[in-house]
């Protein structure tokens, strides 16, 4: 991983991290170097920490079997630090956090990175916003998700603003994905505003950071209307992991 800097889009370090992302599906097998699985039955969390020289990258692993998917579907809000907040993910992280938030202070001399995809995103956010609310400083280098849904409200997004998270967060969005657009926006969820890398499903090898709503809402039009006329259906499909490692490789 290069060292992260401020509002600094770095491709190679997120495909680093969506490599790692991907390879927590496999139980940690296909990334060299050394790792912990943690795992967390009942919740389908899942969490793989990977070690290196110079960083440690703690990756959550998104939704496989019912359980996840009932988790994920379980948007009754919580408060929690002044926010209303998702109760499936919040299970999902209270499930995995006590595995990994003990070792931070012996990570002190190594870049530490979020990542996750689908469920897996939703849960790095939100366990980075504890971490940082708890200690009171930011311990992480970056965080980057793939494919996340919406964690919280608008207090949420606040918070993780004044955090000054805002600046080493990075949330990739391919083409028309659905689940980065649930729980919908009237259940009053919003996501943080960090940087949103777009690939749009006509140019899908030209990222555009933090796109417009017009420039959303005409691809969203003309990539559904392109699915439509090619017979087929691409919202879920478009959210499948190998989707997110294919931009960048």
């Amino acid at each position: 991983m290069n060292p992260s800097g401020p509002n600094l889009y770095d491709p190679a370090n997120i495909l680093e991290l969506v490599g790692y992302a991907a390879d927590c599906y496999k139980r940690g097998h296909s990334v060299p170097g050394q790792f912990d699985v943690f795992t967390a039955p009942g919740t389908d969390g899942k969490a793989v920490i990977y070690y290196t020289p110079t960083d440690v990258i703690i990756c959550f692993q998104g939704t496989t079997n019912l359980e996840g998917w009932l988790h994920d579907g379980n948007v009754r809000k919580i408060l929690e630090n002044g926010c209303e907040m998702h109760e499936g993910f919040s299970q999902v992280t209270t499930s995995l956090e006590g595995f990994i938030s003990p070792e931070l202070e012996g990570w002190k001399d190594k870049r530490v990175w979020v990542t996750g995809h689908s469920l897996g995103g939703a849960v790095a956010v939100y366990y980075a916003w504890r971490v940082v609310v708890g200690y009171g400083h930011n311990p992480f280098s970056g965080i980057v998700t793939f494919g996340q849904p919406r964690v919280g409200n608008e207090a949420f997004r606040d918070s993780w603003t004044a955090l000054g998270l805002n600046e080493i967060t990075w949330r990739v969005v391919h083409a028309q994905d659905l689940v980065p657009r649930v729980p919908w926006l009237l259940g009053a969820y919003r996501h943080v505003e960090h940087h949103e890398v777009f690939f749009p499903g006509f140019a899908p090898c030209l990222p555009a950071i933090d796109p417009g709503l017009i420039s959303l809402i005409r691809d969203d039009v003309r990539g559904i209307a392109d699915e439509l006329w090619h017979d087929k259906f691409g919202l879920l499909a478009d959210h499948h992991i190998q989707n997110y490692v294919d931009l960048f490789n």
